[in-house]
C-alpha cells in the first residue's frame, strides 16, 4: 500500500504500484483514465506515463485542464487520482492524518461533484514472499462529495489511517505527508 488513491476507477493502472487509491466513477464501459504528476526526468517520467498506460488508459498531465477530466467523469469515463500526497497548499486543506494536520488536496470532491461522479477506493497490496498483489476494492464513499471540502478531506484521510494501521509496511513513507503546515506551526522534516 504505496498510497492512496480515492478517486477515480482505475486500480489496474496501479497494480505495480502498492497503494490505497480511490476512484471517481460513474457508469460506463470506457477503460479510464488517471492523473499523473510530470517528473523532472523526462526519460524516467516517459517510461512511467507508458507503463502506467499500458493496459488502455489515457494519462492525464496533473497540471492539464480540469476541464478534460471533468468531460471524462461526465462521459461515464472512470479518473484514477493517488490523492494521498502533500502536493502544496494551493487547492487544499489542512485535515487530520493520525492526529497532525496533513495537507490534503480537495481535487477529489471538487471533481466528484462536477462530474457527477462517485469516489470507489481501492487499495493494492503485495503478497506474502512477494507472490503477487491484491486489489481490494472498497464500496464508494457514502455523502460524498459533501457541501464541505475540509469535511471531504477528513473521510479520505480516515479512510488512509485505516488502510495503513492496517497494511503499515506496505505503505509509501516517503511521501512527506506533512510537508507543508498550517501557519505557526513547526516543520515536522
Amino acid at each position: 500500500m504505496k498510497s492512496l488513491g480515492y478517486w477515480l476507477l482505475l486500480g489496474l493502472l496501479r497494480l505495480l504500484s502498492v497503494l490505497p487509491y480511490a476512484l471517481v466513477a460513474r457508469a460506463g464501459n470506457a477503460l479510464g483514465a488517471a492523473l499523473y504528476t510530470r517528473m523532472s526526468n523526462t526519460r524516467v517520467c516517459e517510461l512511467a506515463r507508458r507503463q502506467r498506460g499500458r493496459f488502455g488508459a489515457d494519462m492525464i498531465e496533473r497540471s492539464a485542464s480540469a476541464k478534460q477530466v471533468v468531460r471524462l467523469l461526465r462521459s461515464g469515463v472512470p479518473v484514477m487520482l493517488a490523492a494521498d500526497m502533500d502536493h502544496g497548499t494551493t487547492g487544499s486543506v489542512f485535515a487530520p492524518l493520525f492526529g497532525v494536520p496533513a495537507c490534503t488536496l480537495t481535487s477529489v470532491s471538487r471533481l466528484a461533484r462536477l462530474g457527477g461522479a462517485r469516489v470507489v477506493p481501492f487499495v493494492t497490496e503485495v503478497l506474502p514472499a512477494f507472490r503477487g498483489y491484491k486489489l481490494t476494492i472498497f464500496d464508494s464513499l457514502e455523502n460524498f462529495p459533501t457541501d464541505s471540502e475540509a469535511l471531504d478531506a477528513c473521510t479520505m484521510n480516515a479512510f488512509l489511517e485505516r488502510q495503513i494501521l492496517r497494511l503499515p509496511d506496505q505503505y509509501y513513507w516517503v511521501h512527506r505527508r506533512f510537508k507543508h503546515r498550517p501557519a505557526g506551526m513547526p516543520a515536522v522534516y
